[in-house]
């Protein structure tokens, strides 16, 4: 708790002190200071930090009326605290601002912020809130910049892949159906198998050890099992771009074993069609699940059915996979090729799609090696624990670790987790029964939901709600590949996502 009690400016109004006795606010008139607070702020997302009698944060409202914040104050306690002074009262009441104490900050800023949204976030805190509260407001400080990385990195993300994601999800939508769930031996160990160089020293333990495992392959290690002779239980695929269906043609004498059929691919909703074509026409059985992509789970919504959820972490297959064998039941998980790093000098396992891609355009002037080569060297290099690894790995590898607290899974060895209770009950599929939509039919759901977007005027438009959200990742894909794109609202660029929808009904 900072506050220590409330007196009266000489204007009336009700000043919160800190434990020290000094006033959070003006002594005599909080509300014309905290116009000088608002002065000159544009941005269309405010992080405040330190509520108090909340005057600075009206006064940023009545300046920007366009403006969302989320207020930020040290505890609980102090929160409450707050919501005691009626401006603050008042101000919480207000469908643009949201209260939270630090400790619930991250995961708010997360959950409120979208930068297709909103555009630009300042950061503002309040003088007297930070003078008394140091070393609170730099916990703050640090912990707000590291939830915004995430935010950026995602919306990264959603800016490259806005529109094969929506794509992808419409032409799949032709191909999802009633799914019985199969059944997975449990007391066996999953083997969830990664690509990393590490790998190429496990296939024979694998091949020795077949019946103890049920192995879920990542798509990327697919080629190269198959190329061994061992064949997967089940194969998770979450990645949208082109490249994953390269994973999924193996060579003739692979074709002609039959590693399709009686195998489990477990694949997102909106990774490529062309993908799934593949693995359909040679036999395999396709599960679809969701991400996390609004779209799908509009799709979901408007089937009336359930869909599971795979977590993907930070974006890597390999959690994927360990989440798919969490949701099967499986107390242990034995992790292969899971490097996250450059080990034996080689960014990947040999017999993945690489091999031949490389190889086949291999010359005198540049090698197969040069090539793989520029895969380590793409982004900077790191040293880790001996190995050479990214960013990027560094944070898959993280991701797994987190993966593995929230879900109760412990490290009993260096690649082998156990969990006691691995999942709450059996893993669900679509239901029975269910109508399903048709992909032309949800083409029709997606371009009568912008059409109703796009007809409100600007002043009605809530780019923040339930029916804009499908949408969002196009509209940040829009903003940054377009050449207007930048400089549009995300009115604008709905209107531009509503004449895009109308060239879906040739994709099929």
């Amino acid at each position: 708790m900072i506050y220590s009690g409330i007196i009266t400016s000489k204007n009336g109004s009700e000043i919160p002190l800190f434990t020290d006795g000094l006033p959070m606010h003006s002594k005599y008139n909080p509300e014309r200071e905290a116009v000088q607070f608002a002065e000159g702020i544009t941005a269309g997302f405010a992080l405040v930090i330190g509520i108090g009698g909340a005057y600075h944060i009206a006064a940023l409202l009545k300046k920007n009326t366009r403006i969302h914040i989320l207020a930020v104050e040290a505890d609980r306690e102090s929160l409450s605290f707050c919501r005691q002074i009626e401006c603050a009262t008042k101000t919480e009441k207000d469908s643009r601002v949201t209260f939270t104490d630090a400790a619930g900050m991250q995961r708010a800023l997360r959950e409120l912020y979208k930068p297709a949204v909103y555009g630009n976030l300042c950061v503002l805190f309040n003088r007297a809130w930070e003078n008394e509260n140091k070393a609170a407001a730099q916990e703050i400080r640090e912990n707000a910049k590291r939830a915004l990385e995430e935010i950026s990195a995602d919306y990264s993300v959603q800016s490259h892949f806005g529109k094969i994601w929506q794509e992808n999800i419409i032409r799949n939508s032709a191909f999802v159906h009633n799914t019985e769930p199969c059944d997975a031996d449990t007391s066996k160990t999953a083997a969830v198998i990664a690509a990393g160089p590490s790998l190429d020293n496990s296939f024979s333990k694998l091949r020795d050890n077949r019946d103890k495992y049920y192995i879920i392959s990542t798509d990327t290690a697919f080629r190269a099992l198959c190329s061994r002779g061992i064949k997967s239980d089940a194969v998770v695929s979450v990645d949208a771009q082109m490249v994953t269906t390269g994973h999924f043609m193996p060579s003739r004498q692979v074709e002609k074993s039959n590693y399709f059929k009686n195998t489990r691919f477990v694949m997102s909703l909106s990774s490529p069609d062309s993908a799934v074509r593949q693995i359909m026409a040679k036999g395999g059985t396709v599960e679809f699940v969701t991400t996390g992509h609004p779209l799908e789970a509009l799709f979901i919504e408007e089937n009336k059915t359930y869909m599971p959820k795979l977590d993907c972490g930070a974006g890597t297959v390999t959690v994927a996979a360990c989440d798919f064998a969490r949701q099967e039941g499986f107390k242990k998980i034995e992790l292969f090729g899971a490097d996250f790093a450059f080990s034996l000098g080689k960014p990947y396992t040999r017999g993945t799609y690489l091999d031949a891609n490389l190889t086949g355009t291999a010359e005198r002037l540049e090698c197969a090696e040069q090539k793989f080569a520029s895969l380590m060297f793409r982004t900077e290099l790191l040293s880790d624990n001996k190995k050479t690894t990214t960013t990027s790995l560094k944070n898959y590898a993280r991701s797994l670790s987190e993966w593995a607290e929230k879900n109760a899974y412990f490290f009993i060895e260096e690649n082998l987790l156990y969990s006691e209770k691995p999942a709450a009950g059996p893993r669900k599929f679509l239901k029975k029964n269910c109508s399903f939509y048709g992909a032309k039919d949800f083409i029709k759901k997606i371009q009568k939901e912008l059409q109703k977007i796009c007809s409100a005027g600007k002043e009605e438009f809530n780019g923040d709600n339930k029916n804009t959200a499908p949408f969002l990742p196009l509209v940040a894909w829009i903003k940054k590949n377009t050449p207007e794109g930048n400089n549009m609202d995300v009115l604008d660029c709905m209107k531009l996502a509503y004449k895009m929808s109308l060239r879906y009904n040739c994709i099929l």
